[in-house]
């Protein structure tokens, strides 16, 4: 999808970092660049650029500075910082503005923004397990995620306007991600942690208001029959997700947990299965409700399952026999770490929060409840 060039450039106006991001973001661009030099056809350009950093932003046109960030190792190294890390202004200010910018539709710009308040409270969860977690922080963050949160909400208002199905739809993944998150934060034994919750339930609540009042408008649209067979699909698609997810994971759980998430499994089947018997009796407004809940719960024992392999694993000992060194879901350092080794740990510390993988430095035993 391309953006009129006259669009972008107003909007790249108004994407701006306060001083000390912009010094902070030039330390870590400047440490980036000696952590990995160009090629040595080129090294005397790069001595040139890396001697004179604040020249980047002095000559370079907003556009090409933000394709660099947004396309380079930077901003790689900067999706995985969290708050207080030198790279976590480029994340929030830049990367995450562009792709806000790059969301034409409400469709997209929810769930956009759905994914940016999940990460938020993803960032609560990695400070809170690594005891970094304080009052000042968990303000930012429950200001972020509001500010998020409410977006989704009014770009599904207008989404239910014209595609009801699809706000229903945005309404319940968002309302699942919400709920989820709550239960993970449940876990962790931090004071900071009751006003966030707190928060995230009332988000919760709302949304899922939202969800049973669109849903009700879907059941008296003519295209509820296309609504709920597209819906079906999407729940069997989650559920053989979830059992895929499982079976590669199958060493890393024991019994008691593979009972327990086979029995939401069996839930979520028993929904689907009670949403095709209404598909097949004509009734297709119950039917989509019922493939609604199968997603829900299918999706929730994911989240669940990944919080339990992000916060519970222990780091297996390495070849020589002496242990790993722990890592965080989201690889970072304190704020203390310069920027040069924080930026190397970023792009050398290949950890997926999204498959489990990785361990949380953490004394505290956090415990995932898969009820």
């Amino acid at each position: 999808m391309n953006l009129p060039i006259k669009q972008l450039k107003k909007e790249a106006k108004k994407i701006a970092l306060s001083p000390e991001e912009k010094s902070e973001g030039i330390r870590a661009l400047r440490s980036y660049m000696v952590a990995h030099p160009v090629r040595d056809g080129v090294s005397s350009r790069h001595h040139g650029w890396s001697n004179q950093p604040n020249s980047i932003f002095k000559t370079m046109p907003i556009l090409l500075v933000i394709a660099l960030l947004v396309t380079g190792g930077a901003s790689v190294a900067a999706e995985s910082s969290l708050p207080g890390d030198v790279l976590y202004p480029v994340k929030i200010n830049v990367t995450e503005n562009v792709k806000s910018m790059l969301a034409l539709s409400d469709e997209s710009e929810a769930k956009l923004h759905s994914e940016l308040a999940a990460k938020r409270i993803e960032e609560a969860e990695a400070l809170a397990a690594e005891s970094r977690l304080d009052a000042d922080v968990r303000v930012k963050i429950e200001a972020r995620f509001k500010a998020h949160a409410d977006r989704v909400e009014a770009r599904i208002e207008k989404l239910e306007k014209v595609d009801a199905a699809a706000a229903a739809e945005l309404s319940a993944n968002f309302e699942t991600s919400l709920k989820a998150h709550e239960r993970i934060l449940e876990a962790f034994k931090n004071g900071e942690i009751d006003s966030l919750i707190l928060k995230i339930k009332a988000k919760g609540d709302s949304v899922e208001s939202d969800r049973i009042k669109v849903e009700a408008k879907v059941k008296t649209r003519a295209d509820v029959q296309v609504a709920a067979e597209n819906r079906m699909k999407e729940a069997e698609h989650k559920i053989a997700e979830v059992r895929a997810f499982i079976e590669k994971h199958d060493d890393d759980l024991n019994a008691e947990s593979k009972a327990k998430i086979d029995a939401r499994l069996s839930l979520a089947v028993q929904a689907l299965n009670e949403g095709k018997a209404k598909l097949d009796a004509k009734a297709y407004g119950e039917a989509f409700v019922a493939f609604q809940r199968a997603h829900h719960i299918a999706q929730e024992a994911k989240l669940l399952l990944n919080a339990k392999f992000r916060f519970e694993r222990s780091p297996k000992p390495s070849p020589s026999g002496s242990p790993s060194p722990k890592v965080s879901p989201s690889p970072s350092a304190s704020p203390s770490v310069s920027a040069s080794a924080q930026v190397q740990a970023s792009t050398e510390v290949k950890t997926n929060s999204n498959s489990g993988s990785g361990s949380v430095n953490s004394e505290t035993k956090i415990e995932i409840d898969l009820d």
